[in-house]
Order: structure tokens, then C-alpha cells, then sequence
């Protein structure tokens, strides 16, 4: 068979999965192997992987996978491989494996394998902080949370990379995943289970490069920065990516864990502001991707409804006094909008300009007790 005849029926076997004949297309594939051995194994793999045609065969798939990557002829069709095989193998938390994989498409130059990477640390590193929180061990719990920080703290490092070099491989999940990633280290340096050595190294790259330690001490104000500014470049990236939503529940989850580790009624503020931009952003969406985000982020309304019990009259008042948040510290210097811009921030102060006052929570609401009881207001 020439070369010329084997392109043409590997041509016309694409053309047949485009058009979802999927087992034409898988029968083909298995007789132009029996005539030419070894010529279709990423189009074999590819059918096992996604079940076209056949039944699903992760293992089947790896095995066509394993040969293509050493006798395809088109370069493409030998990346498309490494980057099936990574994905089959972060499927089944295999993350060695599916780190060796898509390491190798990210040498060929294929952008979407630096987002994998991305996951599959995120992966690995969730797994391992799960693993920390597991055990009653002092000993175990610092060295295998060790392990998660440096994991995320990779992840995060191959998304902003890949956000900066291909933004358009930044799809929601790894969106979504980034920003777990970035919501995560904030609520550990607020916790004080982490401590930042920083070097002078520039940019996002230069601080995720910083050797990370578990810290003994409570006293982790500088590790909560630093992590929060990083938490901050993530949002913007996010946002540019084509998800101001998730950007701003995360900026309101990182304001939320500082408010309450801190005792901040002007971080809830902020995070308030935030969430209500969020509701904005969801409004503009379909139900069923409006109703996907509010159940990934299912947390962030549990925690900010737990923080409004404790701040939400506070911050009423404020805003009853003319008080607006402090949003800049949210965004990259320069970027943060007009705190007016969000609609649902305007109408909330509008409704609370027609409405009587109520008592704040905190020692306010105490102070205010105590004079009513003395009769003294």
C-alpha cells in the first residue's frame, strides 16, 4: 500500500467520526490495521479511549496509545497521543503516569498539555492535603502537607503559564480548578498552617518558585498576603479567561476566610461586594450553567452566609453612613471597578436608604443592648 492510499483511508476514517459513524469508522480503523499494522494506532486508541465504536477500553487504548507515540508519522497525530494517554491516565489518579504524558505534549508544543499539568498537580495536591487532614499524626500530617503545598503551588505555577501563553486552553474547569487552587492557600496562610519563604524573584513564576515549609507560628500575616496577592493574579486570569463569576465567588471566598480569621468586618465588606457582583455575572447565564457554578461553589454561599450572621448589620450601617468597600485591594493595581458599577450593590443601597436602621451585630448590638436595658436610649 502507498503512502498516499494510507492517508486517504485515514482521512476518510476521520471523516466518519466527524459525522458520528463512529462504528463504520471503528471497523474501518480495525481492517486498515489487519492491511497496514501499526498505521491507525492513535485512531485506534482514540476509539477505545472515548468509546467510539466500541465499548470503552482505557486499557486497550493506552496500549494503541503506547505504539503510536513511536510509529505515527504526523507529529500531530503523535502530541493528540501523549495528550489521550495524559488524559486516561489522570482519569484513573494515575498522576505519575499522566504527568510523564502530558510532559511530553508540552515539549511538542502543545499548549492545552501545560492547563493538564496544571490539573493533574491540583490533583495530586488535593489528594494529599486530604491525606494531612486524615491523620492525628503531627509528624505525617506536616510532611504530607508539605507535599499538597508543593503540588498546588506547581499547579498554579503551569496555569499561569499557560494563561499567559495560551489563555484560550483556560477552559471553565480549569478555571475552576485554579481557583480552588488560589481559594485553598488563602484559607491555609490564614489558618497559619503555611510559611512563605520569599525570595526577590519577580512576577507569579518567581513567588510559586519559593521554597514552602509548614509554619509553627499563628503570627502567618505575611504568608496571608502574599498567598492573597497571588489569589488575586489568579481572579484577574480567570476573569480574562471568560468567567467573571467564578473570579468574583473566589474573591469573595479569599475576603471571606480573611474576615474571619481576623475578625474584619471591612474583609466581609469587601467579600459582600464581591458576592453580590458574582449574583450580577450569573444572572446573564443559562439556568443550567447558572445552577452548575452555584453548586460547584456551594461552599462560598455557606461561608458567606455564615459570615453575614456575624458582620451583615455592621456592614449596613456602613453603607447607611455613606461608607463604601474597599475593593482595590481585590484586583491588580489600577484595575478595580467603580464600586457603583454593580447593580445589585446599587440596589441594595438603595433599599437600605428606605428602610429604618437596625442594631449592629458585634459589640455594637452589645452596647446597644445595655443602653436600651439602663433606659438610656
Amino acid at each position: 500500500m502507498t503512502n498516499e492510499m494510507l492517508m486517504e483511508r485515514k482521512s476518510k476514517i476521520w471523516e466518519m467520526i466527524a459525522d458520528d459513524r463512529d462504528y463504520e469508522a471503528f471497523g474501518a480503523a480495525r481492517q486498515l490495521d489487519s492491511d497496514a499494522p501499526d498505521s491507525v494506532n492513535y485512531i485506534l486508541g482514540f476509539c477505545y479511549g472515548h468509546g467510539m465504536g466500541t465499548e470503552a477500553d482505557p486499557e486497550k487504548a493506552i496500549a494503541y496509545l503506547k505504539r503510536a507515540v513511536h510509529t505515527e508519522e504526523d507529529p500531530s497525530d503523535v502530541a493528540e497521543s501523549w495528550i489521550l494517554g495524559g488524559v486516561l491516565y489522570m482519569s484513573a489518579e494515575m498522576y505519575e503516569e499522566a504527568d510523564n504524558w502530558f510532559s511530553e505534549a508540552e515539549k511538542m508544543g502543545k499548549k492545552e498539555a501545560t492547563a493538564y499539568l496544571g490539573m493533574v498537580y491540583a490533583l495530586a495536591g488535593i489528594d494529599m492535603r486530604n491525606a494531612a487532614c486524615a491523620t492525628l499524626d503531627s509528624q505525617e500530617y506536616a510532611a504530607t502537607n508539605e507535599l499538597a503545598v508543593d503540588f498546588i503551588s506547581h499547579s498554579m505555577q503551569k496555569y499561569f503559564k499557560c494563561l499567559g501563553d495560551a489563555p484560550e486552553e483556560m477552559s471553565k474547569a480549569h478555571c475552576v480548578m485554579l481557583a480552588r487552587m488560589a481559594e485553598m492557600m488563602v484559607n491555609m496562610a490564614c489558618r497559619g498552617e503555611l510559611a512563605v519563604e520569599l525570595t526577590d524573584a519577580e512576577g507569579i513564576a518567581g513567588h510559586l518558585s519559593n521554597a514552602v515549609r509548614i509554619g509553627q507560628s499563628k503570627a502567618a500575616g505575611k504568608d496571608r498576603e502574599e498567598w492573597f496577592e497571588i489569589a488575586v493574579d489568579a481572579c484577574e486570569g480567570i476573569e480574562r479567561s471568560g468567567q467573571p463569576a467564578i473570579a468574583e465567588l473566589i474573591r469573595s471566598l479569599c475576603n471571606l476566610y480573611v474576615s474571619r480569621h481576623t475578625h474584619s468586618a471591612e474583609a466581609y465588606f469587601r467579600a459582600d461586594w464581591h458576592f453580590k457582583r458574582a449574583q450580577c455575572f450569573l444572572s446573564k447565564l443559562d439556568e443550567e450553567e447558572r445552577e452548575d457554578i452555584m453548586s460547584t461553589f456551594g461552599d462560598v454561599y455557606n461561608e458567606y452566609a455564615a459570615m453575614m450572621k456575624k458582620y451583615g448589620r455592621t456592614v449596613e450601617n456602613m453603607m447607611r453612613n455613606g461608607r463604601h468597600p474597599d475593593i482595590s485591594v481585590s484586583y491588580a493595581p489600577g484595575e478595580a471597578p467603580d464600586v457603583m458599577s454593580c447593580q445589585s450593590y446599587k440596589e441594595a443601597l438603595i433599599a437600605l436608604h428606605n428602610t429604618p436602621p437596625k442594631a449592629a451585630s458585634g459589640i455594637d448590638g452589645i452596647i446597644s443592648k445595655i443602653m436600651r436595658f439602663f433606659g438610656k436610649e
